[in-house]
């Protein structure tokens, strides 16, 4: 049995991630607003990762004959690292910016090398490491709330007034982590901040390989940034992975090169669901373009591995729709009983689905 030095930010309060009909989401547990607790959910061991990881443990021959694997929604990376264990030629680990510090320093633990786009929000400068920033790098501000149902977006404890806060990305710090940054104790802290800090430390300018197609071809595991609604992210994916899959040149060419993507738990609700799909359609899409450029032209034959977390009805039906609509082929699917002892407090399923992606 293969033990990884991992870590993630456990989860404190039960987290609802159902929208209403206006894509609002619907208020968490413990009578506070969903929106304190967004913003670490990346950093989070979400239960569909550990099926989904279960899964490509028992179908290995679905990792090894994958030219690359792609993560969408990587999150803390331990699918990622697990198919990089189990044989995947070439990993690719993705997911938003504030992600990217918790996920690199994951690979690192794990003797993985990585590709690191440096993390610096345009309107903001490095700063030594005792400065508090929200997830996406805003330096935060002082702030008074106005009423009781505000917690820390760190140590997820309440805030009576005080705090510090950026209003943009709704991200609060309590007076508590903000006396510890300034200490620099950040040893203190959940390890996701500790790295986002030190993301964005005059010290640590770039960590790894900056971003670009000059990267060398032997790294296992690449961590990039990868916004789904981001064209120009789609397209820097797509040019990490065509060198990797047309390189060594082939004896026949006829024969489709395989790849796989990977996803846990990205379809959590309706708007995750069509932001999700159409970021594969457009990296698909981009990449057979690409691959069709080449001489001779390069086939890819994609596949999707994704794990559902059917928290809705209404959610599940939509994907299964969206599904549908593009006629992919389902070549495997099964669905998980969560263990009674993961605690967790919604509907108890995951549905994992292998599936060929049609272009």
């Amino acid at each position: 049995m293969v033990q990884f030095q991992f870590e993630f930010q456990p989860s404190i309060k039960s987290v609802n991630i159902e929208e209403d009909e206006n894509g609002v989401f619907l208020g968490g547990s413990s009578g506070n607003s969903s929106l304190i607790t967004e913003p670490s959910w990346c950093y989070r061991l979400w239960p569909a990762s550990i099926i989904v990881s279960q899964f490509m443990e028992k179908k290995t021959e679905l990792v090894r004959n994958s030219k690359i694997v792609l993560e969408m929604g990587a999150g803390t990376g331990l699918c990622s690292l697990v198919a990089s264990r189990l044989g995947a030629e070439t990993v690719i680990a993705t997911d938003l910016k504030k992600s990217i510090p918790l996920l690199y320093r994951n690979c690192l633990k794990n003797n993985y090398g990585g590709l690191f786009y440096k993390l610096e929000h345009p309107d903001e400068e490095r700063t030594e490491e005792s400065v508090c920033r929200c997830a996406d790098g805003h330096i935060l501000q002082p702030f008074t709330t106005s009423s009781d149902e505000y917690c820390c977006n760190v140590c997820e404890s309440e805030i009576d007034q005080d705090c510090y806060s950026c209003r943009e990305c709704n991200f609060d710090c309590c007076l508590n982590c903000v006396q510890i940054v300034a200490n620099r104790q950040l040893n203190l802290l959940p390890t996701w901040y500790s790295a986002l800090l030190s993301a964005y430390c005059i010290d640590v300018a770039t960590i790894g390989e900056d971003g670009g197609n000059e990267v060398e071809l032997k790294s296992s595991v690449i961590v990039q940034q990868l916004d789904w609604t981001s064209e120009g992210d789609a397209a820097a994916v797509v040019a990490t992975m065509v060198p990797r899959l047309a390189s060594p040149a082939r004896e026949d060419n006829n024969v489709p090169i395989e790849m796989m993507i990977v996803a846990s738990d990205v379809s959590y609700n309706p708007s995750a669901v069509i932001a999700f799909l159409a970021c594969v359609d457009r990296l698909t899409a981009q990449l057979a373009a690409r691959m069709a450029e080449m001489l001779p032209p390069i086939t890819v034959s994609a596949s999707l591995l994704l794990a559902h977390h059917e928290r809705s009805t209404v959610t599940t039906k939509l994907l299964q729709e969206e599904i549908q609509h593009r006629n992919w082929v389902i070549l495997e699917e099964r669905k998980e009983c969560l263990p009674v002892e993961w605690g967790i407090d919604v509907t108890d399923w995951v549905h994992v689905l292998h599936m060929a992606i049609k272009q």
